[in-house]
C-alpha cells in the first residue's frame, strides 16, 4: 500500500458519520431547473439520502448544506462523455473537475467520467486502472470522486469470476475518497425480470399486480454456487459478492441515475401473440402518441392498459417503494433521471409528477454510517469586533448562503438553515451595506463546527428580509449580566463576576448580555440611574399627595 492509501486508511478509522434520510432521490440538471424554490421545498419534504447535481458545482454543495446528512454528488457533463476516460489522463480529470467549481467538501462526491464506453477484457482492465489513478489524484486534492458505470456495459460476471474488478473493489475499500455510482435501469416493468415467462409477463394484466412484485432480488450466489441471473438491474450484487470474498466487505454505492430506459435485447424482440410483426419498442409506440417509451412518463398509456384502474402516478410511488425495498442495505439512494426541463429528456422530466414527488415523503427514513469519509473544515475568517449573542433564522424553507465577503459573488462556506439557530452577529444595528444588500457576520455552529461569514439580511431595493435576528433567550434567573473582566491589562485574569440586577434589569428592559467593564459599568450605571429617577419621582408624588 502507498504512503497515500496507508494515510487515508488512517483517516478513515478516524472518521465516520451518520447519514439518514429516504433512499429515493433526484438526479437533477441544474442548468435546466426552472424554479429552485420549488426544488428546495420538493427536497426539503422528502429529505433524500442522496442526489446528484449536474454542471453546477455551488448548487452541489448548496443542496449538501440544506440536507445536512446526505450525498451530493456534484456531476460534470463533457461532450465527450463516455470516452472521457479515453481523452483525459487522471491528473487533467482533477483539473477539469477544478476548473468546473469543484472543491472539497465532505459530503460532495465529483463525477466526471460517465458511462464509460468499455468493450473487451483488455479495455475494461485499462478503464479500471484509470478509474484507480483518478480517484487518486483526486485525494491528492481532497475531493471525493465517485465512478457512473451502466453495469449492463461495464461489469460482466465471467470477468468478476476471474477477478478482472478486484483491484477496483479494492481501492473501493482502501481509499475513503473514491466511492462506487451505478446507473440502474429497468424496461417498462422493472421488476418483470425477476418473475415468470419474462419478458413476455409485462403485458399480462394478472402477472403485473403490484402484489405479484418480488420482495427481493438475488445478493447471493445460487445453491449450485454460480452467480446470480441478474440482468439489466442488480448487476452490482456481484461486485458485493466479490468484495465479501476478498474479506473487504459489501462496498457503499450510490444509484445516479435510474429507473426507465430502452434496453435494446429485450426491446427488439418480436412476440407474435402480442406484438404481431412488430418489435417490442415499436408495438409499445401506440401508447405514447407514436414516441419512444422510455421515461417515465412516456408509460402513463401502457400501464393503463395493462393494469388499468390504478392511478399512474400512484403506480410510479409503488415502483420507487419497490426500489427502496429490494436494493441492498449499502445502496446510499436512488437518483431518479431527470428533474429538468432540456427538451431532449422530455418523457424523462419528473417534476411534472406533482403526485409522486409528494409520495415520496411517505418513504421510510434509513439512517447509517459512512465510514471513511473525512471532515473537511470550513475556512476560518477572521470575526469583526461587538458580536452580540441573536437567535439567527432564515426567512427562506431552503435556508440562506454565508460568504466569504460582504457581497454575492463571494465563495459560499455554509449555509443558514431554515430552523432556528443560536448564533452571533456583528452590529446587527447597522449592518454593512454592499450592492443591493445589507450584510451581518454571523457566527454559527454548523456539523459540530464553527463557521463564520457574512450574510445578506436585507434587499434594499424589495424590503425584502433573508434574515431574522431576535435577541437570545434569556438564561434561567433572568436578568442576570454576566460581566466578564477581559479589558484593559486583564489578558491573563478568566474572572467572570455575575451581577443580580432582577428587578432593575426587568423595569429597564435590558436584555441578557456578555459584557465587558466598560459596558457593564456603562449598563450599571444607567440602571442606577432609572431607579433612583424613579424612587425620586415617587417621593414627589407623595409629598404632593
Amino acid at each position: 500500500m502507498n504512503p497515500l492509501q496507508s494515510a487515508l486508511q488512517f483517516v478513515a478509522q478516524l472518521v465516520d458519520f451518520e447519514i439518514e434520510g429516504r433512499r429515493v432521490g433526484l438526479n437533477i440538471n441544474a442548468a435546466a431547473v426552472d424554479d429552485w424554490t420549488e426544488l428546495d421545498r420538493t427536497l426539503l419534504s422528502v429529505q433524500p439520502r442522496g442526489n446528484l447535481v449536474m454542471d453546477n458545482a455551488n448548487q452541489a454543495i448548496r443542496i449538501a448544506n440544506m440536507l445536512p446528512k446526505s450525498i451530493v454528488v456534484g456531476r460534470f457533463y463533457h461532450p465527450r462523455d463516455g470516452r472521457f476516460w479515453l481523452n483525459f489522463l487522471p491528473h487533467e480529470a482533477v483539473e477539469y473537475a477544478k476548473n468546473k467549481g469543484a472543491r472539497p467538501h465532505d459530503r460532495v462526491w465529483w463525477e466526471v467520467n460517465n458511462e464509460p464506453h468499455t468493450g473487451d477484457e483488455e479495455t475494461i482492465r485499462a478503464w479500471i486502472d484509470w478509474e484507480i489513478q483518478t480517484a487518486r489524484a483526486f485525494a491528492a486534492e481532497g475531493l471525493h470522486y465517485v465512478t457512473a458505470l451502466v453495469p449492463s456495459k461495464s461489469i460482466h460476471k465471467d470477468l468478476v469470476e476471474r477477478g478482472i474488478y478486484d483491484p477496483l473493489l479494492q481501492e473501493l475499500h482502501d481509499n475513503p475518497f473514491f466511492h462506487l455510482g451505478i446507473h440502474e435501469y429497468g424496461y417498462l416493468f422493472p421488476m418483470a425480470q425477476w418473475m415468470a415467462n419474462y419478458p413476455r409477463n409485462m403485458f399480462s394484466t394478472a402477472a403485473m399486480q403490484p402484489e405479484n412484485w418480488p420482495g427481493e432480488i438475488p445478493w447471493s450466489r445460487r445453491a449450485d454456487g454460480v452467480l446470480p441471473d441478474n440482468w439489466h438491474l442488480g448487476r452490482v450484487a456481484w461486485l458485493q459478492i466479490r468484495a465479501e470474498e476478498m474479506d473487504l466487505g459489501r462496498i457503499p454505492y450510490i444509484i445516479t441515475e435510474a429507473m426507465h430506459d430502452n434496453m435494446d435485447d429485450v426491446s427488439r424482440l418480436v412476440l407474435p401473440d402480442i406484438t404481431g410483426t412488430l418489435p417490442i419498442k415499436e408495438w409499445v409506440k401506440q401508447f405514447n402518441g407514436g414516441h419512444d417509451v422510455n421515461g417515465m412518463r412516456s408509460l402513463e398509456g401502457l400501464y393503463q392498459r395493462v393494469l388499468p384502474g390504478w392511478p399512474f402516478e400512484d403506480l410510479l410511488y409503488l415502483m420507487m417503494r419497490w426500489g427502496d425495498l429490494i436494493y441492498s442495505p449499502e445502496c446510499i439512494a436512488i437518483c431518479l433521471f431527470t428533474y429538468s426541463t432540456n427538451l431532449d429528456w422530455y418523457w424523462f422530466w419528473v417534476q411534472p409528477l406533482k403526485t409522486l414527488l409528494s409520495k415520496l415523503a411517505l418513504l421510510p427514513i434509513r439512517r447509517g454510517l459512512m465510514e471513511g469519509i473525512p471532515v473537511v473544515e470550513y475556512p476560518v475568517i477572521d470575526a469583526p469586533t461587538a458580536l452580540q449573542p441573536y437567535t439567527v433564522q432564515s426567512v427562506f424553507a431552503s435556508g440562506i448562503r454565508i460568504r466569504e465577503q460582504p457581497r454575492t459573488s463571494s465563495a459560499q462556506v455554509g449555509l443558514v438553515p431554515a430552523e432556528a439557530l443560536s448564533g452571533r452577529v456583528y452590529n446587527p444595528a447597522e449592518p454593512i451595506i454592499g450592492g443591493d444588500y445589507q450584510w451581518v457576520f454571523v457566527e454559527l455552529v454548523l456539523d459540530g463546527q464553527t463557521v463564520r461569514g457574512w450574510v445578506a439580511r436585507h434587499r434594499i431595493s424589495t424590503g425584502e428580509d433573508y434574515l431574522v435576528l431576535n435577541p437570545q433567550t434569556p438564561p434561567a434567573g433572568q436578568g442576570e449580566i454576566c460581566v466578564r473582566l477581559d479589558d484593559y491589562e486583564y489578558d491573563d485574569l478568566e474572572t467572570t463576576i455575575h451581577v443580580n440586577l432582577g428587578l432593575v434589569l426587568s423595569m429597564m428592559k435590558v436584555r441578557y448580555e456578555v459584557f465587558n467593564v466598560t459596558q457593564a459599568y456603562t449598563v450599571l450605571r444607567a440602571a442606577a440611574d432609572t431607579a433612583q429617577a424613579e424612587a425620586d419621582a415617587e417621593v414627589a408624588a407623595l409629598a404632593q399627595s
